[in-house]
């Protein structure tokens, strides 16, 4: 399995709320490399005040799974996963290469000349009889000479030196030179491997600041409600003695009509916020499969967790930042092993063949040899490839103009 699990952060302030956002949440786990590639949660660690007397909260095992299966995330984690498995790879490609191969054959059909009164115009290395001696049966004129057999009756005869005979070559080949490109691409692989896991965490970390909002929200809406209800009862009770005071007499009209326009008021806003907390729900639902109790638990974790102090980074510090550098860096070692594609290649190789397996007497070789490959003429393909280098190593450090000065 591959499994993704990040520690991450998130410090935002949010425009409708005037507390500050910063969602903290630790997800312990390491990546590994197997054959599927999925993400699991093996807890939470909380991270709560020193000398808090309460029990500190986790979070809930539905919310960190409806985080770690949304759609976005999930495609981070494919692509981190991918990484791994490229640099894999790309350090298999870099190791000896071990090949056993066995080949021969065996004669099952045979139509041959000199059989069924068809003339045999065979030499005696093919036709295996003693040119000395006289066949009268089949050939009472005796085998002719190799000299007088045409060079297609020669071929049509040819296999039968290897039939029956099968041979096994164990080969071992090994790339001794080669400029440095194995270890380049290894590295450019890695890095991309780190850029994937700053991408994935931070795709995670946007999305749970997205859940914790939408839960602040949430929370902050139906507190509203519950201080509009409040607000719209007392208003309710205060014209219900006003419409009593103007049937005894004692009150006047215009008051009672002013009290019924506040009640429609209570009851318009009532109703808007009761919307507004409809479609906070139905977001919550229709994004993480999550319902209000889930929200209420999200927004009770975050107030247990979070810090006093908010925390701010340098913009170099930033995973932003060092994701760039990182795809910076890919760039030198993608040039480093386009460069040495140009270049002389030496592989060395040692092949071991044992003889006629089927009847084996000892029989066996052992061939070591070198292999030069000098690529002469590519059609541009490497200067093609050193262009689209330069070219995204531009778009990744643009001219200074384009930042702000400071």
């Amino acid at each position: 399995m591959c499994v993704l699990l990040p520690a991450f952060r998130q410090v935002a302030r949010t425009e409708n709320s005037p507390l500050p956002c910063y969602f903290l949440s630790y997800l312990t786990g390491k990546p590994m490399l197997g054959l599927a590639a999925i993400c699991l949660v093996s807890g939470v660690a909380p991270h709560g005040p020193a000398g808090a007397d309460t029990a500190l909260l986790a979070l809930a095992p539905e919310v960190t799974r409806a985080l770690l299966q949304h759609p976005e995330v999930a495609e981070a984690n494919a692509r981190v996963c991918q990484s791994v498995h490229r640099l894999g790879l790309s350090k298999a490609e870099s190791r000896p290469q071990l090949g056993l191969e066995i080949s021969g054959g065996r004669q099952i059909v045979e139509r041959v000349k000199g059989q069924d009164n068809r003339p045999d115009n065979r030499g005696p290395s093919e036709s295996g009889r003693d040119p000395e001696k006289i066949d009268f049966l089949r050939n009472p004129t005796g085998a002719l000479s190799d000299d007088q057999v045409s060079g297609a009756h020669k071929r049509d005869y040819a296999h039968r030196s290897r039939d029956n005979i099968y041979d096994g070559t164990l080969s071992v080949r090994y790339r001794l030179v080669d400029w440095g490109q194995n270890s380049a691409a290894i590295e450019a692989q890695n890095l991309r491997y780190e850029v994937a896991q700053i991408e994935a965490q931070t795709t995670l970390a946007d999305r749970s600041f997205q859940l914790l909002r939408l839960a602040m929200r949430l929370a902050r809406t139906q507190k509203m409600l519950a201080e509009q209800q409040k607000a719209a009862d007392l208003i309710a009770l205060e014209t219900a003695s006003i419409e009593a005071r103007v049937r005894a007499g004692a009150g006047r009209l215009a008051e009672l009509r002013e009290a019924k326009l506040l009640v429609l008021d209570a009851d318009i806003d009532i109703n808007r916020t009761r919307a507004n907390r409809d479609q906070l729900v139905e977001q919550i639902k229709l994004d993480y499969d999550l319902g209000a109790d889930d929200a209420a638990h999200i927004f009770a974790v975050y107030m247990q967790h979070r810090p006093e102090p908010l925390k701010f980074l340098e913009p170099a510090d930033t995973s932003a930042a060092r994701a760039l550098r990182l795809q910076l860096a890919t760039t030198t070692h993608e040039e480093r092993q386009i460069k040495g594609s140009r270049y002389m290649q030496i592989d060395g190789v040692l092949d071991g063949t044992m003889f006629d397996l089927a009847d084996y007497e000892d029989e066996y070789e052992l061939v070591g040899r070198l292999e030069f490959r000098m690529p002469l003429y590519d059609g541009g393909t490497a200067a093609a490839r050193l262009r689209e280098t330069a070219w995204r190593r531009n778009y990744l450090v643009p001219p200074r103009w384009h930042f702000p000065m400071i």
